[in-house]
């Protein structure tokens, strides 16, 4: 399975935080997010001149769409830009090679990572772009300070690790002292999640891990896999200027919410995930273009916390539903909410 890590990169100045020995104020940090085509008008309203717009390889053809942030396309090989035309390398600057165990690396790039690494570096220096090397936290442990010494930028993958933040605290100061070891040029961020392992986490959890980062790093980058929703909270406390009416951060972990179902567009299953803040009765349903109701995904009480729910059109009652946009309903309390998605097929 193809996976692109989805990032908002926070870059700080790691000298700075050293010197003046004070945490850069979060409205001040650099940020940046993965880019689709869902995301590219949202990150052009919020992103600015020095801050970062992360595009797989996919999706490549959006960064002549970013207007101000600095774009980066994201590959799993070396391989792979050996097939990129020149025309890929007007509006980017710069590569990022995501190096796992998993099977989109493939194993003769697995078996010799210092190599790669450089060869990646060779040929990103050579188009003067940087260099952004993204290795699982494995690799990063094992390889992760050789393969540094080739880049501009390095991606720690921990985000797996931060429900124990002094486990996730103490691991990254380890591992950020090895890194600059072997390269004190290197800018490092270190990833933290808006979703792990399948799970949304809050908000809360997550500025709790990125002030825990800004002690050792010089930057933060956050996967968000399907949780634009949490994405888009987060952003808004560190960039108030453009939003209005922001709630409390004990508010905002405290909230309802619907997410946006994933796939999207979908055949023939998707799943929507949601947030409770209190016990009480909840109803989640889907309806036609034409308000008539089509499934009923949940109606019972539930109690606090975080579900997702599988919708599969063809168990509905043994009939399969026609492909067109469809809607669904959170109903908690006095807090509703409706998004809509699309039956593909």
């Amino acid at each position: 399975m193809t996976k692109i890590y989805t990032a908002v990169i926070l870059t700080l100045n790691f000298s700075v935080l050293i010197a003046q020995n004070k945490i850069i104020p979060r409205d001040s940090i650099p940020i940046g997010f993965s880019i689709n085509v869902q995301t590219v008008d949202y990150a052009n309203q919020v992103l600015r001149e020095t801050d970062r717009a992360g595009i797989p390889q996919q999706w490549k053809f959006l960064a002549a769409k970013i207007k101000k942030a600095q774009t980066q396309i994201a590959c799993t090989s070396y391989g792979d830009i050996l097939l990129w035309v020149d025309t890929m390398f007007t509006n980017i600057k710069g590569i990022g090679y995501d190096f796992e165990h998993w099977p989109a690396t493939p194993d003769s790039e697995k078996s010799n990572p210092v190599l790669f690494s450089k060869k990646m570096s060779d040929f990103a220096h050579s188009r003067k772009i940087d260099y952004t090397l993204a290795p699982d936290f494995r690799f990063a442990n094992s390889d992760g300070p050789s393969m540094s010494e080739f880049a501009d930028a390095f991606v720690i993958q921990a985000q797996k690790l931060q429900q124990n933040i002094k486990t996730f605290s103490d691991s990254i100061k380890i591992l950020v002292g090895k890194i600059r070891n072997s390269n004190k040029a290197v800018k490092i961020w270190v990833q933290i999640g808006a979703q792990v392992k399948g799970q949304p986490r809050s908000v809360n959890e997550m500025l709790s891990a990125a002030d825990t980062i800004r002690k050792y790093a010089d930057g933060i980058s956050v996967f968000y896999g399907t949780e634009l929703d949490t994405l888009k909270k987060f952003i808004s406390i560190l960039r108030p200027e453009f939003f209005t009416g922001i709630p409390s951060l004990h508010s905002i972990s405290q909230d309802f919410f619907l997410n946006q179902n994933y796939p999207n567009p979908f055949n023939p299953s998707t799943t929507i995930s949601y947030q409770l803040s209190a016990f009480g009765h909840v109803t989640l349903k889907v309806y036609d273009v034409l308000g008539r109701e089509v499934a009923t995904l949940v109606n019972e009480e539930k109690s606090r916390g975080s579900y997702e729910v599988t919708f599969n059109v063809e168990t509905r009652r043994g009939e399969s539903l026609p492909s067109g946009v469809y809607f669904y309903r959170l109903q908690a309390g006095s807090y509703s909410e409706t998004k809509k998605m699309i039956l593909l097929k």
